[in-house]
């Protein structure tokens, strides 16, 4: 049965005007979290005031009573893990009632269970409190777009490239199946509920967060719901250098895995606790042509393309900048500008992403597109988009191209087996 929600009047007392919060917006940067999350807490008891008399219910709230719901549910937990184990006291001596002592081994038993149940529903609600509830590992995870808590339209590019790269380190794990970008972007700024979210992306699991960008100063705070029960299961905020940025992100991704009941193997678990350190110029380029990359206009592939060199400008080491340019140029192809004028430019950043790091599924991606629709080169393109997948399971691209190479094979052999009256010798 849903909770009821108790609409709020005007508090007792006065409050100053600095004090007040005029919106869910407003109360979520005050307890550092999104307002999905604030809209769940209500439910519990967050003490949010509405003005009865609208339509559509203005909301507001006092710091004062937020801070005090906040200290009261923090003193309950106190309290219950203050609680002291109750001794087993001897009992009296009646003369003239003996049965006191046939009853007291059952009711030395009544009590142990009493307690045993006591202490159990005391662990659930700690549990509770943490969200540490212990929950089934689950097989599927969305990650819905991270919520730009800066406010500033300048920074959603940041905020889409960091959920980029959140679920970049997820789809890398093999037992955990992830939903791509393109998927998850429809539920940007939808205040969709979770069970429904997960019906629709046919999901075990949710995360969702926010990131926070001040100066080179990063921090993300991340949550994963238990999306079929919209029931929040753990929650955590990872703050850093920018330059650590990669670190933050596979912190959180180890983090999500663990929770999940996951089993990473060796060189999961190695890739997650290795990340390297990044330039703050090179990489915020890097986030910058992603984000036009998804773009659908000439001028947003132009742009991406610029991003994509300048972050390369800043590290000319960076694989995945060249991975990106390759994929900008062969976004050109045929529609925008002839294949043998930007072809040719994605291939030689295809070859380099691969000569700077062959463990990238994105540059092996990029590479087998090229060989696929550039040089039909079909050996090679299946090698290079097999060991893309085995390297990200998960990578959608990969998969889109893999299932362009397939329907060639399949139109091929039709017009083979057209052509010649004898048995074919296609393997595919």
């Amino acid at each position: 049965m849903p909770l009821e929600i108790k609409t709020l009047g005007e508090p007792s007392g006065e409050f100053p005007p600095d004090q007040r919060l005029d919106s869910w917006k407003e109360i979520a940067v005050y307890l550092k979290c999104s307002e999905r999350t604030v809209r769940r807490w209500e439910k519990e008891g967050l003490p949010v005031h509405r003005h009865p008399h609208k339509k559509k219910a203005a909301i507001y709230a006092y710091k004062a009573e937020i801070d005090g719901w906040w200290r009261d549910g923090h003193e309950r937990l106190k309290q219950i893990e203050e609680v002291p184990e109750a001794g087993v006291e001897e009992p009296p001596v009646v003369a003239r009632a003996p049965w006191w002592r046939r009853l007291w081994p059952l009711a030395g038993l009544t009590l142990a269970a009493t307690m045993l149940v006591v202490g159990l529903m005391a662990g659930r609600f700690r549990e509770r409190i943490r969200g540490k509830i212990p929950v089934a590992a689950f097989h599927s995870v969305a990650v819905l777009p991270l919520e730009n808590l800066s406010h500033d339209p300048e920074q959603e590019y940041f905020a889409d490239g960091m959920t980029d790269a959140l679920i970049t380190d997820l789809a890398k794990i093999h037992a955990l199946r992830v939903i791509s970008r393109n998927s998850i972007m429809q539920y940007k700024g939808n205040r969709k509920a979770m069970s429904q979210i997960a019906r629709e992306l046919s999901v075990d699991a949710v995360v969702e967060g926010t990131v926070m960008r001040s100066g080179d100063r990063v921090r993300i705070t991340a949550q994963l719901i238990e999306a079929p029960k919209d029931r929040h299961l753990w929650a955590e905020t990872y703050e850093g250098d920018l330059r650590d940025v990669l670190s933050l992100q596979d912190q959180v991704a180890k983090a999500i895995a663990t929770e999940v009941k996951i089993t990473l193997t060796p060189q999961e678990q190695t890739r997650l606790s290795a990340a390297r350190t990044v330039d703050p110029a090179a990489h915020q380029a890097y986030l910058r042509g992603l984000f036009e990359l998804h773009g659908t206009t000439p001028e947003a592939k132009e742009r991406a393309i610029w991003y994509f060199q300048q972050a390369i400008t800043h590290d000319p080491n960076d694989a995945l900048a060249y991975a990106g340019l390759a994929d900008a140029y062969y976004s050109q192809s045929t529609q925008q500008k002839a294949p043998l004028e930007v072809m040719p430019k994605a291939k030689a950043a295809a070859l380099r992403a691969i000569e700077l790091d062959d463990s990238l599924a994105e540059t092996h991606a990029a590479l087998g597109f090229i060989k696929l629709a550039f040089d039909w080169d079909w050996p090679g393109a299946e090698h290079e988009l097999r060991t893309a997948l085995e390297l990200n399971p998960n990578l959608a691209v990969a998969h889109v191209h893999y299932g362009k190479y397939l329907l060639l094979c399949v139109i091929a052999r039709k017009k083979q087996s057209r052509s010649f009256d004898g048995p074919t010798t296609w393997t595919h």
